[in-house]
């Protein structure tokens, strides 16, 4: 997650109004979703996922079906220009659930990222003749000979459901050459199976908005972000809870049968 330097600048401040904001991605542009409640994010660095939670009090998310969609949730505050935020990678929403209580209509959305998704494959190929999946070994498949590692990768990132995208700066100049003998064995998941890959490399992948992205790391990467011991974070917790009242109706009526 990166950050402009307006956004920086009012971080830094001692007091600043936070923004969030919440989108979904509908085939054509980002539509953003209000009434937000709650957002849970946890960023790992082989995994994220998100549960965010809507007060559908009005009913409008009560048909919107969001599973398999991107959503991205931008993280920032309200700054001297206009709302400014940064966008960590974006994320899938692989369920959704409607909830309601007396006083209480909730609509929650539940997100994963890239890495989570490459995580939830697991290698079965469905030819019965070859139980695993074989790279560059034409005796026991020759049709998938010739690759190099950044193809594997990218076959297996497609086989997960994810896209592999463009370098971020240069590589170390193995994944576009090198075209290892390299087995996927049966029940294996797509991390472990790319870890694997990529240990005769120094390149790792890295999750951008929708895509897993190669990198090598070299010291001459510009910094992200600078940490100082006697200044404070730039990204601080806050909470806000509202309770909302359902108007209700109640009608008591009482029989007797003594005639009382």
């Amino acid at each position: 997650m990166r950050s402009n330097p307006a956004l920086e600048a009012e971080q830094k401040k001692t007091s600043y109004t936070p923004y969030l904001e919440v989108a979904y991605w509908d085939g054509a542009s980002w539509q953003s979703l209000s009434n937000i409640q709650e957002i849970e994010y946890n960023q790992e660095p082989y995994g994220a996922t998100a549960t965010i939670r809507l007060n559908n009090l009005d009913g409008a998310y009560s048909s919107l079906e969001l599973r398999g969609r991107l959503i991205r949730i931008g993280w920032g505050a309200v700054c001297p220009a206009g709302n400014e935020v940064s966008y960590p990678p974006w994320l899938w929403v692989y369920a959704q659930d409607l909830s309601s209580a007396p006083g209480i209509a909730q609509f929650t959305i539940y997100g994963e990222g890239a890495l989570r998704k490459l995580q939830r494959w697991i290698a079965s190929n469905p030819d019965p003749d070859r139980k695993d999946f074989y790279f560059n070994q034409p005796d026991y498949d020759p049709s998938l000979i010739n690759m190099t590692i950044k193809q594997i990768a990218d076959y297996i990132c497609e086989k997960a459901g994810t896209d592999l995208g463009a370098d971020i700066g240069t590589l170390d100049g193995k994944v576009d050459v090198w075209k290892p003998d390299f087995t996927i064995e049966d029940g294996e998941n797509g991390v472990g199976a790319i870890r694997n890959l990529l240990q005769g490399t120094k390149c790792f992948l890295v999750p951008r908005d929708d895509k897993l992205c190669l990198k090598y790391p070299t010291d001459s990467d510009p910094v992200d972000y600078h940490y100082y011991s006697d200044q404070n974070h730039y990204f601080r917790q806050g909470q806000t809870r509202v309770t909302y009242f359902k108007p209700m109706l109640v009608q008591i009526e009482k029989n007797s049968f003594w005639g009382e």
